[in-house]
């Protein structure tokens, strides 16, 4: 899981916050959606091996609906000439994804489980 996550980081960082020019960063999400629809599916299909590491880590369904979310909303709002192409440097969708990956990893609750704060840890 460890090197999935650290493939995430490369893939979300080179996406999202590969270039810095004048303190302002973005990706490649940003220079491969300015080729109408092709750059935003491509976009959006590298985006979805995040969600595929979320599947690996049994993230909860709903953390999954908005990294999808994330997604939908860079590649429907992309497809809109000039304000898509704007969304694309700014939404910095594979970024946010990338914090929902590392949250769980950090903090990994199984779907369901219901976590008891009275109850002591050796007791659970």
């Amino acid at each position: 899981m460890e090197r999935h996550l650290k493939t995430a980081t490369v893939l979300a960082h080179m996406l999202d916050n590969q270039f810095n020019i004048l303190g302002f960063r973005f990706g490649l999400n940003g220079i491969i959606g300015l080729i109408p629809w092709l750059g935003d599916a491509l976009v959006a299909f590298l985006s979805l091996y995040l969600v595929w590491i979320g599947l690996q880590m049994n993230l909860p369904r709903m953390k999954l609906i908005e990294m999808i979310s994330n997604i939908a909303v860079n590649f429907f709002i992309g497809l809109i000439p000039i304000l898509g192409d704007a969304v694309d440097f700014f939404h910095k969708a594979n970024l946010k994804n990338l914090k929902i990956l590392k949250d769980h990893a950090k903090h990994p609750v199984m779907e369901g489980q219901v976590i008891d704060p009275i109850q002591p840890a050796s007791f659970r």
